[in-house]
């Protein structure tokens, strides 16, 4: 029942959520297995993922939070999450998303305390051996959306990156 939850499953407006609020801030077609999918983001659903994110991961004004651009509902809702605690927020520059070792370098020199990225981009990091051992320092948390990354890359990650909890942000 968690109202992070039901924004983004279901596309209905969360409980207890002002329903005056429900005017699009965000409006996409996915496209999944061919088949379109449309989305929005209104604004009672960001409020649900406020009080539902801030609750979970504890944002504290000085955190550096980076989220991929903001091409989806995600990213979206986590950078207001970001912004309504008082963070830094920190958006992945475009061109990066296909260089992971200057992406490395941007996560490294950005000092970033929450990352959210997705499944492609981790794996590719992963990949070509652009994290290495105790690398993020500051790294608290890692959360990535899509596929569930294979146990053993993970359990790599998890080695290099001893600090850092991991999180898989699924949409179902």
């Amino acid at each position: 029942n968690s109202p992070a939850l039901q924004c983004f499953t279901s596309g209905e407006l969360a409980s207890g959520v002002c329903h005056a609020s429900s005017s699009p801030v965000f409006e996409a077609t996915l496209v999944t297995s061919t088949i379109p999918h449309p989305t929005n983001l209104s604004h009672a659903h960001v409020l649900a993922f406020l009080a539902n994110s801030n609750a979970a991961f504890e944002l504290k004004e000085f955190d550096r939070v980076s989220v991929l651009p903001l091409l989806s509902p995600l990213a979206l809702a986590e950078a207001f999450a970001a912004l309504a605690a008082g963070t830094e927020l920190h958006i992945v520059p475009q061109e990066l998303l296909a260089r992971p070792r200057q992406l490395a370098t941007f996560v490294r020199s950005h000092e970033l305390t929450d990352w959210l990225t997705n499944h492609g981009l981790l794996s590719e990091l992963v990949r070509s051996d652009s994290i290495s051992d105790g690398d993020f320092q500051s790294l608290k948390r890692l959360l990535w959306t899509g596929d569930p990354l294979p146990a053993p890359m993970l359990q790599d990650l998890m080695r290099r990156l001893p600090l850092t909890q991991f999180a898989r942000v699924a949409g179902s």
